[in-house]
């Protein structure tokens, strides 16, 4: 008898051959020409196929218990029994389950038994299948359910499925995959290698969805779907199907649609309509470079640039590029980068305001660059971090943000424009700035400045904390020729000597040099065990140099402050409101009282004031004075006062379900003017910040400022709202902001509204109103209805907006995606 291994890399798969010498017995109990194999791993390379001869007496051999013995034929002969080798690009492990050769249909079939078949191929895709087949003259393997298949991070499950690894191709049947954070359901995917070697995914009757569970609600269908893992996405059409229904989107059913799974790669078009810029399309189309690598799944790089292509009917074409360093933004969101923008605008006289404008060109164009760099830490310095910056906005006139960036002009209209080099510790920054206004539409100020500021730290053990900040520069104001012109009229028109300083001032254009050094010294302590004291010193001194008309003016400081403050509290254990779950109240007081003194050695009133707090016309901000020498950053405005501030803060606090909870937070204070250069009046406005949060269904904000102490201020300010849901379908909250008799801020008295209603799992509304009291208008109504489709949320918005004369009218439909946000490997508009 002679016994045959088969050597397979790490593993012997063993069976037996018997010659003719075997017992008669034996042979007439052959029925088929099949071995039966143990478990074990046939794999790439499986080359190397061994027969050894072993004694021919029967005696001598001991069959081994994990390979039965099959009794064999006459007319085979040991060459065609032996194990076939494996195709060098399959590799199969059935880790203790059954192997089976049939030599007839030369066909290998891998059972498991408890742990899954494992299959592996040279393009990397890992499949775990109940059986396996191979048949070796078709040169597939056939997989037979439950199928798991792995690609990367993508995952699919199926029932059956081919594998030819001739063609290097995977077919697998009425799948459902995984990939990313979104699921796919086919009748059929398919894992090919594309000429450059690429694997990628081909899914037929395909439909995604983000609602990650059993049934999902709405499916996204996208029929022929392409995923290049980690790369990009192709479709031939999309329709949205809900329950039954397959409701077809005709634009995208003309033709194949392909995009990058990073959703800001590759063609981007965003079509709509807009009162101000009729009907648009704008079009991107975003490369990454750079070091091109994947991420959680989606393809990313050093870089991205991005390309614009824009038409508006109402405005005509426009193109721009932007640059973007992505690690930059993901560290610093507001640094964006590189953007360019130009325009040839057909109708840049079109207003969406009753404000009249200015006389605009057609040629308009934005460049903005706000980018950080860290700089590698030098040699000489062991401590701090280094830092390039750049936050500059070119633009062409004063309404382009306003047209073209609605949501940017909004929070700020007049950006800045400033490079720096910056220095910082864990204590400390220093700062090389240069400040410049190319924009020559609004006030801004020029500077080229070094500063260093140390933040409060302690000195030694002494129980004395100090802060100092210091600066060095070139500096000057840049007032628009429009409004030179209006401050010349002003100044001819007026006697009041105060008032002709005040645009004497701002006349002043002329560059001049500043110096400015401020120390602060604090310290803490308690006595008689209630009474917390904290008093203030500090020093600081402003040089102004070469000032035209003037010369110079220094400017000697000295500061002393004094904060003390006590607590009160007073427990009521046996308080109890059922109904809220209120067990107990505990009211805390907090008195508190701030002193501060300010002497200036000289002032020189025609001194431009490019860093101030307040000007002529007394408290020009809603917020009260800084009485903190450091905290006070108008170094321009520095004067002499004496300000006392009285103030007593109360709490409210209870316990809800053991948990404590604040039911009221009310802050109450008043500052008494022994001298203060920014109004004549003796008193503040009295200032109120209360927070009241009874349950969590009721919540009640309220910042006021009134003048009831011998006309404080002389103006009042309110900004209150209420927040309720008596009933979880339903929130509802009204608010009302008022200002009156302000010198310089216009009377505005507003109420807005807006309530949220839910209907039931699926569908909800919303709706916003805002009314202008002063101007007898209503500026915004929106009224919205949403359907809740798994992990989408479909809306439909009408709005109605009243700019003071002009209206504008809009309605939208939009689409928003739970958890994976856009990154979908194709896109909706």
């Amino acid at each position: 008898m002679q016994r045959c291994l088969t050597k397979v890399n790490n593993s012997c798969n063993i069976g037996f051959v018997m010659g003719k010498g075997m017992r008669n017995k034996k042979r007439r109990g052959l029925k088929a020409a099949m071995v039966i194999i143990a478990a074990g791993t046939a794999c790439n390379g499986a080359t190397a196929q061994e027969l050894m001869s072993v004694p021919t007496e029967p005696e001598q051999v001991s069959t081994p218990a994990q390979a039965p013995r099959t009794d064999i034929p006459e007319n085979n002969t040991p060459e065609n029994l032996i194990m076939p080798e494996m195709p060098g690009s399959l590799c199969i492990n059935n880790e203790g389950g059954e192997i089976t050769f049939d030599n007839q249909a030369r066909v290998i079939v891998y059972k498991s038994k408890g742990k899954p078949v494992h299959l592996r191929t040279d393009s990397g895709i890992d499949i775990q299948a109940g059986t396996i087949r191979v048949n070796l003259e078709q040169k597939t393997a056939h997989l037979e359910g439950p199928i798991t298949a792995y690609l990367g991070e993508t995952l699919t499950r199926a029932q059956s499925g081919t594998y030819n690894w001739d063609k290097k191709k995977v077919e697998i049947n009425t799948v459902r995959a995984k990939v990313g954070g979104v699921l796919v359901r086919g009748s059929k995917i398919e894992y090919d290698t594309d000429a450059k070697g690429k694997v990628f995914m081909r899914i037929h009757d395909a439909y995604v969805s983000t609602d990650d569970s059993q049934q999902p609600d709405t499916w996204i269908g996208a029929g022929v779907l392409t995923i290049y893992p980690g790369d990009y996405g192709r479709v031939t059409r999309l329709s949205v199907s809900v329950g039954k229904h397959d409701v077809a989107i005709p634009i995208l059913g003309w033709f194949s649609f392909s995009h990058s799974l990073n959703p800001r790669e590759g063609y981007l078009p965003f079509p709509g309509t807009k009162s101000i810029w009729g009907t648009y399309l704008l079009n991107q189309y975003g490369i990454l470079f750079g070091n091109k690598r994947v991420e959680d799944n989606m393809p990313t790089a050093d870089y991205l640039l991005t390309s614009h292509v824009d038409f508006r009917s109402r405005r005509g074409l426009a193109t721009g590029l932007d640059f973007e360093d992505i690690e930059m933004t993901r560290k610093h969101r507001d640094m964006t980068g590189v953007q360019i923008y130009l325009a040839e605008d057909t109708n840049p006289m079109i207003n969406p305001t009753d404000t009249p404008r200015q006389p605009t060109d057609h040629e308009r164009y934005r460049i903005s660059a706000r980018l950080l760099w860290d700089i590698p830490r030098p040699d000489f310095d062991a401590h701090g971090d280094w830092a390039f910056a750049t936050n500059i906005d070119i633009l062409s006139d004063q309404y382009l943000l306003r047209d073209f960036y609605e949501k940017e002009g909004r929070l700020n209209d007049k950006p800045d424009n400033v490079v720096r080099l910056t220095r910082t510790t864990d204590d400390s920054e220093a700062m090389f700035l240069t400040r410049f206004a190319p924009n020559d539409f609004y006030t801004a100020d020029e500077r080229v400045e070094l500063s260093y500021y140390r933040a409060r730290t302690a000195i030694g053990n002494t129980g004395i904390t100090y802060e100092t900040r210091n600066s060095i520069g070139s500096m000057r104001q840049y007032i628009p020729a429009n409004e030179m012109f209006m401050y010349r009229a002003a100044l001819n028109e007026t006697k009041d000597p105060d008032v002709r300083n005040y645009y004497e001032r701002l006349l002043n254009t002329s560059a001049y040099f500043r110096a400015n050094s401020t120390h602060e010294f604090t310290t803490s302590f308690k006595a008689f065990d209630f009474l917390n004291i904290t008093p203030k010193a500090g020093v600081g001194y402003s040089g102004y140099y070469g000032v035209d008309g003037i010369g110079s003016d220094n400017r000697f400081l000295g500061y002393a402050g004094l904060d003390l403050s006590f607590k009160l509290h007073k427990h009521y254990a046996n308080f109890a409101v059922p109904a809220l779950g209120y067990r107990g109240l505990t009211h805390v007081i907090r008195p508190y009282t701030s002193l501060s003194y300010c002497s200036i050695s000289s002032s020189n009133e025609l001194v431009p004031k490019i860093d101030t707090w307040s000007s002529l016309y007394g408290n020009t901000t809603s917020s009260p004075k800084e009485l903190d020498l450091m905290g006070f950053t108008g170094i321009d405005g520095w004067g002499t006062w004496s300000i006392w501030r009285i103030g007593m803060q109360n709490t409210l606090t209870t316990t809800v379900d053991g948990e404590s909870r604040t039911l009221l937070n009310w802050n109450l204070f008043v500052d008494y003017n022994e001298e203060n250069p920014n109004t004549d009046s003796k008193y503040s406005n009295v200032f109120s910040i209360l927070t009241l949060h009874p349950t969590r269904r009721l919540r009640i904000t309220a910042e006021t400022q009134t003048p009831t102490i011998k006309d404080g201020d002389g103006f009042s300010q309110y900004n209150t709202r209420i927040t309720y849901q008596p009933v979880a379908y339903f929130e509802g909250s009204i608010g009302y902001r008022c200002i009156n008799n302000h010198p310089i801020q216009q009377d505005a008295e507003q109420i807005s509204v807006s309530a949220n209603l839910r209907f039931n799992d699926k569908y909800s509304a919303a709706c916003r109103w805002y009314w202008d009291i002063e101007q007898g208008r209503m500026p915004i109504q929106q009224y919205s209805v949403f359907r809740k489709s798994g992990a989408w949320y479909v809306g439909t918005t009408l709005f109605l907006r009243d700019n003071g004369g002009k209206k504008e009218t809009g309605f939208g439909i939009s689409f928003t995606l739970g958890e994976t946000g856009s990154a979908l490997p194709i896109n909706f508009f």
